[in-house]
């Protein structure tokens, strides 16, 4: 019940904002939505991993977190899933959003 809620509650403030958003920043939305959505596939094609797991990842880790320092932890992230990093390696991000980003990445 309380995961309803909260779901719901972001999909308020989701139509919200996007109802309070200009035609300019709906555009300039769709056009980062795109941008990133092709980062997200070229990650998951190089990593064998689906493009739903990487952009999971990379949202887990988001908060407070710059969009340069984003990448960085979802690569380590990546890295840490892919074996090619140890698994204690540090990632610039909360313990939680941590474990959920590594959690989400091992979705099958």
């Amino acid at each position: 019940m309380a995961m309803e809620r909260i779901k719901r509650g972001t999909l308020e403030n989701l139509i919200k904002v996007w109802e309070q958003s200009t035609s300019w920043e709906r555009c300039d939305g769709a056009a980062y939505y795109h941008v990133q959505h092709s980062r997200m596939e070229v990650l998951a094609k190089s990593n064998t991993l689906s493009v739903e797991q990487v952009a999971g990842a990379f949202a887990a880790l988001s908060p407070n977190t710059d969009e340069k320092s984003n990448y960085v932890a979802l690569n380590t992230c990546i890295g840490i899933i892919t074996g090619s990093l140890p698994f204690n390696s540090p990632v610039h991000a909360y313990p939680l959003n941590r474990a959920k980003a590594l959690d989400i990445s091992t979705w099958v």
